[in-house]
């Protein structure tokens, strides 16, 4: 945890999972379901109340310690970090943060969560530290400050339908990144995904 700030463990859970054909966050994994990959790798680092944002099944709800309402529903990614960071507010002398994992992470480790809130010390004047692949930086694995929210809320102009993707948006914030490989930020978009991971579980 950052002395100088609170973070607020997230994980989005409000996808349509259309490429994928069904809900893939109950697909299996390790004995369990793909979404507690992430919940647990958050929870081995800040512990039992990692709060999960987004509208999903109640089964996939009652896995999380907590739900924080998602204030921009259908709105993609940008909706739900912005809804969770105005959930927890920049009131009291320690201004809040969230650490945002999506919920079809299945290589994610708590070793790359970690290496991100250290990095965090380092660069506390950031508005967000991400994990870094070869494509570049990761909009959806990492911290996000309260300095964000403007940048965000162009994301989701009110009045339009369209969101602009959370990609597009990250050069306009104050930006700083830890390396990863890509295999461990992989999203399951296609069943064929997790058969890349070598903790799928095998039927």
């Amino acid at each position: 945890m950052l002395p100088s700030e609170s973070i607020q463990p997230i994980v989005l859970v409000g996808g349509k999972s259309r490429r994928f054909g069904r809900d893939k966050l109950q697909e299996p994994l390790e004995g369990g379901l793909l979404v507690e990959k992430s919940i647990r790798a958050l929870r081995e680092v800040f512990g039992p109340c990692v709060a999960l944002v987004g509208h999903c099944d109640p089964r996939i709800a009652r896995l999380g310690d907590k739900v924080i309402p998602d204030l921009h529903a259908g709105r993609g990614p940008a909706g739900g970090i912005l809804g969770a960071l105005d959930f927890v507010s920049a009131d009291g002398p320690i201004p809040w943060s969230v650490f945002v994992l999506p919920g079809d992470l299945p290589n994610i480790r708590s070793e790359l969560i970690r290496a991100i809130v250290l990095k965090g010390t380092q660069v506390p004047g950031a508005a967000a530290v991400l994990a870094r692949t070869s494509r570049g930086p990761e909009p959806c694995i990492g911290i996000y400050r309260q300095a964000c929210k403007q940048t965000l809320t162009k994301a989701i102009p009110e009045g339009e339908s369209r969101t602009r993707p959370l990609r597009d948006l990250l050069r306009l914030l104050v930006t700083e990144t830890v390396h990863c490989t890509d295999n461990e930020a992989l999203t399951a978009n296609h069943p064929s995904d997790l058969a890349r991971s070598p903790t799928r579980k095998r039927e």
